[in-house]
């Protein structure tokens, strides 16, 4: 962030400085607005990134590198290392999600397509998207063979969508998003509604400080929602939540917006740069395979 930025919010507390930051997204966030795309885009790619190929699995943190605090348990944000017949493949997850007396963890439904064997989730002492694709430690299981799948959509933007069952022994959830908080009921997303996610992203997602971004929001359709914000293989399956200022110089999530699943967007709609499926196509989705899901509310 640069200086000029920071100022501004020192001055004017973080209500005005959304307000200029949404009337100047294309600028703060190096994309410049337009009603036309310069060239024909290409289509939305989803935000997987791979790890190894079937033979290979991630490496642990060498001793000695000193790593920050996490945000620990399993919950909104939590690095995911999907292990499948085409190789080891990170992901991140989004929300927990209930039916009943029985929860899931949500995430993007192409990064659990082919079907895997097995998920892990780094929830302590986790470095995620350096150079050499990942570098995890520990991993805790999440499901080993015995996973529950109940819903898969992997059909493209604002429809892509999967859920991972949860035993109900797990007593380490954690359900609000990292840095931000939420997820407080659920909102459709509006043209420059700033926006707060969490996710894992090579690049843009290497360190604790980066992991936590905030975008400019573009629109929505009943099923996809569009946003300009920094976003990359690795992020895929990550929470969306609306941001609102909080004090002069903080800012809360609140309402959840949808699941982080592409980038980037402009075939759509031109200069967006990351998109995903909304909360309400997310529970559309789980009521075609004969589940009434919920979002696990945080704070």
């Amino acid at each position: 962030m640069n200086r000029g930025l920071l100022s501004t919010i020192r001055r004017r507390g973080v209500a005005a400085t959304l307000a200029i930051v949404a009337s100047l997204s294309g600028t703060v966030l190096g994309v410049t607005p337009s009603l036309a795309a310069a060239e024909p885009a290409a289509e939305p790619q989803p935000l997987i990134v791979k790890l190894a190929g079937p033979e290979g699995v991630p490496s642990d943190v060498p001793n000695g590198v000193p790593l920050p605090v996490p945000y620990g348990d399993l919950g909104p944000g939590t690095p995911l290392v999907i292990t499948r017949p085409d190789g080891t493949w990170g992901c991140t997850a989004n929300f927990i999600w209930r039916s009943g007396g029985t929860k899931y963890l949500g995430t993007a439904g192409h990064c659990l397509f082919p079907t895997p064997s097995r998920i892990q989730a780094c929830v302590s002492g986790c470095v995620f998207g350096v150079t050499s694709g990942a570098v995890l430690s520990p991993l805790v299981d999440v499901c080993n063979l015995n996973c529950s799948f109940p819903v898969i959509a992997n059909g493209g933007v604002g429809n892509d969508f999967g859920l991972i069952g949860l035993a109900n022994s797990t007593s380490t959830l954690r359900y609000t998003v990292p840095v931000f908080g939420g997820p407080v009921g659920s909102i459709a997303l509006t043209a420059g509604q700033p926006v707060c996610y969490y996710g894992n992203g090579l690049g843009v997602g290497e360190v604790f400080a980066t992991k936590a971004r905030v975008a400019i929001g573009a629109g929505a359709t009943a099923n996809a929602w569009y946003a300009d914000g920094a976003a990359s293989l690795g992020d895929s399956g990550a929470p969306v939540v609306k941001c609102d200022p909080h004090t002069s110089d903080a800012i809360r999530g609140s309402a959840a917006i949808g699941i982080e699943t592409h980038g980037p967007c402009a075939s759509v709609i031109p200069a967006r740069t990351m998109c995903g499926t909304t909360v309400a196509r997310a529970i559309g989705l789980a009521a075609s395979s004969g589940l009434s899901i919920s979002i696990a509310e945080g704070s």
